[in-house]
């Protein structure tokens, strides 16, 4: 087990000034090749109150040495096995600070002003724990493939994941409410954790690409 970031060292970051703190997790396992790309596109974010986690499974190749180089930019990063990427989210969530939690992809990454859109969104809404956006699907040399991502309804949402969890915010609430993923899942544990709220579903939109 090896750890390391600004918590390390006494920093911890809090919600102020009705400022909302905004937690984002990206679990990884060998992902040098992109990761690098994903953790530029958190820290350079425009809105100034994110906390970044990393949860690495135990990599052989050089994802650590990429953590390392930004660890003065991340919040908190752990490497130890795990029992799969639902396992990760859940350890994420449990030390994670944040009014909303985002779960980025090792091969994702935010638009610039992403977390800030979806924080003038969510204050659109007079009562929100879900807010989705649109993603862009893309080859390995950011060729657009697809646009995928529309507004949750319950009549699609109960047939099929209409959303695109990778652009998605989530309040802590929602995982107070119902409970975190469950780890036995190796897929859909995410479609599955959000179809527990039902048609209660207290959903969002924003009509942008934003990862």
């Amino acid at each position: 087990r090896i750890e390391g970031g600004l918590r390390t060292k006494g920093y911890f970051k809090r919600s102020y000034n009705g400022k909302a703190l905004i937690s984002i997790i990206t679990v990884v396992l060998n992902g040098e090749d992109h990761l690098e790309e994903t953790i530029l596109s958190v820290i350079n974010q425009t809105y100034d109150n994110v906390e970044y986690i990393i949860i690495d499974g135990g990599s052989t190749d050089g994802t650590l040495d990429i953590i390392k180089r930004y660890t003065d930019k991340i919040d908190y990063w752990i490497s130890e096995k795990d029992r799969g990427i639902y396992d990760a989210w859940n350890k994420a969530i449990q030390i994670s600070c944040g009014q909303w939690i985002g779960f980025l992809g090792s091969d994702d990454f935010y638009e610039l002003n992403a977390v800030q859109i979806y924080v003038e969104s969510i204050n659109l809404y007079s009562e929100v724990e879900f807010i989705s956006s649109q993603s862009y699907f893309c080859t390995k040399d950011k060729k657009i493939i697809r646009k995928v991502g529309k507004a949750w309804n319950w009549k699609d949402f109960s047939i099929y994941m209409n959303t695109a969890h990778v652009g998605s915010l989530h309040h802590m609430s929602l995982f107070e409410n119902y409970g975190i993923y469950d780890i036995h899942f190796r897929v859909c544990g995410d479609y599955e954790l959000l179809l527990r709220a039902g048609n209660k579903l207290k959903a969002g939109f924003v009509n942008e690409v934003l990862c």
